[in-house]
């Protein structure tokens, strides 16, 4: 059983993070029991993942289909990116005190 990461994106869904892939949300099955994502470098890449539709607030999910893609990299540094992002916001939202200048400096090392 493979294993992908959720990451929360910025419009309020989810990205899929899959062997350094990233994947957008596409659709569902009729029983919404699978979910269909599309690559992000969508339309240079046409590549697609399917996984068991997320339930709950687990962050991970299970790959049942996936293709690698020829047209390029994977690229996990963009995941990491956008999991500092996401960090950075929450922080900024539950602490709405603390200066900008020291939520970046807090999230910032650990990139």
């Amino acid at each position: 059983m493979e294993e992908g990461k959720l990451l929360p994106s910025e419009r309020g869904g989810y990205i899929l993070s899959h062997k350094g892939y990233l994947y957008n949300r596409h659709s569902e099955n009729k029983d919404g029991s699978r979910t269909h994502w599309m690559c992000r470098k969508r339309p240079t890449c046409t590549k697609r993942a399917t996984t068991v539709t997320p339930t709950g607030s687990s962050d991970t999910v299970e790959v049942l289909k996936h293709v690698d893609h020829p047209s390029h990299l994977p690229a996990p540094e963009e995941a990491a990116a956008l999991k500092t992002y996401d960090k950075m916001k929450r922080t900024a939202t539950e602490h709405p005190e603390a200066p900008p200048a020291q939520i970046l400096r807090n999230a910032l090392p650990q990139v």
